[in-house]
């Protein structure tokens, strides 16, 4: 290309001097992009569409995403070669110029790619260990939640960078404590608040994997069970999370031993009003360590009988028979009175409560009492279902029938349907359940004297 022709001034723009030259090598780098873009961009679209199910919505995201990253690549590149840094805006709290401007748009564009390759990483993760069983109660409660922590991390990270490059960065002072007699001035800034929530979210996502990767391979290779992982797993979560407390107090250059003694008052008010917080969470600490009572046993608490689905930090949550949550403070799980019917074993007993008339045949009774137990297929034959007699009751005797069962959050469906089949036998072979038996005396005063009638 001709030199005069190359160098002839097109246009001007703002303080650019457009070029022919320019104008060449702008329209070739399109080009150039173009083609790239239709002969791999869209083979790794298609690719990725058939063989890991993303939808066409997600795919359209994906190379939005990435022509947005490769124009501001291109762009940063030109203004850099040809020199054509200007400012776009000059205020007195922010300026920003040509190269700032594609700086941030590519932070954000290689920002919304990884967000991206996170999200469908987890969900695959996810998805793989549905398919083979382990899937984890665990895994099921934390799932959105870690996807959404991954995504946090890296727009912090994407927003902090870009203050970075804009030179944004305010700053808040404030004072509290004493220092030989001075009031000691604290400044914090935006960029070290944004830093110490990334603290958070990694320390969060850093569990996640060492419980994902580490803890539960481990479990299940030596077969621990559901309420030793589980207690194993908060332990640690709170251990980590106290040292990330403890990162991001340093992070942010506080004194602790100023802090404590400015909210010294505030906290023993604080610590009046949250007695009840405080012992649920001490009692929740005791349930972890002592494993009294478990995630997946069978408790009885105030008559009402359910699976222990999550020990959290301040309550404990019981799924009940009638597909309910019932909330318990864990303090009441450590001094009430709980039945724990699933402590040692998956098995426990159930007594169904009888009374038959005087002088009918007790061995037909029995008999009749072990078939009802024995036709329910939740109940286990080996041992066998026992039949006491327990007392000679008022109104007639009274038996018990015990047997074991491996279910027994369906105790009281069991014992019910074991009732309907006594029933039955009972009216087949003519043995009728008593009804209450009462002596009435009645007694009459003609004014002569009190006569019994």
């Amino acid at each position: 290309m001709d030199r005069d022709f190359a160098s002839r001034v097109l246009f001007r723009l703002w303080q650019w001097e457009v070029t022919m030259g320019d104008l060449f090598v702008v329209g070739l780098a399109l080009i150039l992009l173009t083609i790239l873009y239709y002969r791999y961009g869209k083979r790794i679209g298609q690719y990725l569409f058939k063989t890991h199910q993303i939808t066409q919505a997600e795919l359209r995201q994906l190379h939005r995403s990435w022509v947005v990253l490769v124009l501001s690549l291109v762009g940063w590149i030109l203004v850099t070669l040809f020199e054509w840094n200007v400012q776009l805006i000059d205020e007195a709290w922010l300026k920003v110029d040509v190269l700032e401007f594609f700086t941030v748009l590519m932070i954000w564009a290689a920002t919304r790619l990884l967000v991206w390759i996170s999200e469908h990483f987890f969900r695959e993760f996810y998805m793989r260990k549905q398919r083979s069983g382990v899937l984890s109660e665990y895994d099921k409660r934390n799932k959105d939640v870690v996807i959404a922590v991954g995504k946090g991390v890296l727009y912090l990270f994407a927003l902090t960078w870009s203050l970075k490059v804009l030179e944004l960065n305010p700053a808040w002072s404030f004072s509290f404590g004493q220092r030989d007699g001075e009031a000691v001035v604290y400044t914090i800034r935006l960029t070290r608040i944004l830093g110490a929530i990334q603290i958070f979210f990694v320390v969060r996502l850093l569990v996640w994997a060492l419980i994902n990767f580490v803890l539960q391979p481990l479990f299940r290779r030596n077969n621990v069970s559901d309420s030793q992982s589980y207690a194993v797993n908060r332990l640690l979560k709170y251990f980590i999370y106290l040292i990330a407390i403890s990162l991001v107090f340093e992070y942010l250059g506080l004194q602790l031993t100023l802090l404590w003694g400015s909210i010294a008052a505030l906290l023993v008010g604080v610590g009046l009003g949250l007695q009840d917080f405080i012992r649920d969470f001490v009692a929740g600490l005791m349930l972890l360590l002592e494993r009294s009572v478990g995630v997946g046993d069978v408790v009885e608490v105030d008559g009402v009988i359910g699976k222990v689905k999550q020990i959290g930090t301040r309550v404990t949550m019981i799924e009940t028979n009638y597909l309910s949550t019932l909330i318990v403070p864990n303090s009441r799980l450590i001094s009430g009175k709980v039945i724990n019917w699933s402590k040692e074993q998956d098995i426990s007993w159930i007594s169904v409560h009888v009374v038959v008339p005087y002088g009918c045949d007790l061995e037909l009774v029995r008999r009749l009492l072990k078939e009802s137990a024995l036709e329910q297929e939740d109940v286990l034959p080996n041992p066998e279902p026992e039949v006491l007699l327990t007392d000679f009751g008022s109104d007639g005797l009274e038996l018990r029938l015990i047997f074991l069962t491996n279910v027994p959050m369906k105790r009281l469906f069991i014992a019910s349907q074991i009732r309907y089949a006594i029933d039955k036998r009972f009216r087949e072979h003519g043995i009728e359940i008593p009804y209450p038996q009462r002596d009435v005396h009645l007694y009459t005063n003609d004014g002569k004297g009190v006569k019994k009638a």
